[in-house]
């Protein structure tokens, strides 16, 4: 029991907080390097491991075009963080990023509906007397109700949440249901 009063006195606090985490995103550019006639282009051996590569990758390939296919302007999801961030709200990257964001929203308010849900475990688990040990003080009652408090408020966070999150869903597709695929697709595009 001390490890859980231990975990309860650390985390009290943390259970108030609600955040977002920060979109993170990599964007990598290179530049071509264009080999003279004759120079170091090794032209006749470029495609020597073609026929394996595309054998390897020929029934993927077609499962990939299939979801591009079907994602049709939601292929925007391509473009940097940057670039979808300071986009139009009415654009598809703006609309992606509404999306992007209300969904990064909705996981944080989860994590914050679990972390309330386990302070009020763990408090309701400890005696008055137990409680009073680790923090002389504070009122365990009013402790007790703070964090059902807490509890309730993010709850009612993560519904409004869920709300915003299907209706920036539902703008982004313009009601059209995607696939499994093409969902798992669009969420790996913008880093969900």
């Amino acid at each position: 029991m001390n490890s859980v009063m231990k975990t309860v006195a650390k985390t009290f606090a943390a259970a108030f907080l609600l955040t977002v985490p920060p979109a993170i995103a990599i964007s990598v550019s290179a530049t071509p390097a264009f080999a003279e006639k004759g120079g170091n282009s090794n032209r006749g051996n470029s495609n020597g491991n073609r026929g394996n590569r595309d054998a390897k990758s020929n029934g993927n390939s077609a499962n990939r075009g299939a979801i591009a296919s079907e994602l049709k302007g939601l292929n925007a999801a391509h473009a940097s963080a940057n670039g979808l961030a300071n986009s139009s709200p009415d654009s598809m990257p703006g609309k992606l990023y509404t999306y992007q964001q209300s969904t990064l929203a909705l996981n944080s308010s989860a994590t914050a509906v679990q972390e309330a849900s386990d302070l009020v475990d763990a408090l309701n688990a400890m005696t008055e007397e137990q409680f009073n040990d680790l923090n002389p003080d504070l009122d365990y009652t009013a402790t007790i109700l703070q964090a059902s408090v807490a509890y309730d408020t993010s709850l009612a966070a993560l519904d409004a949440a869920e709300i915003d999150a299907d209706a920036s869903l539902l703008t982004l597709t313009g009601g059209r249901e995607l696939s499994d695929g093409a969902m798992a697709e669009l969420q790996a595009l913008l880093g969900l």
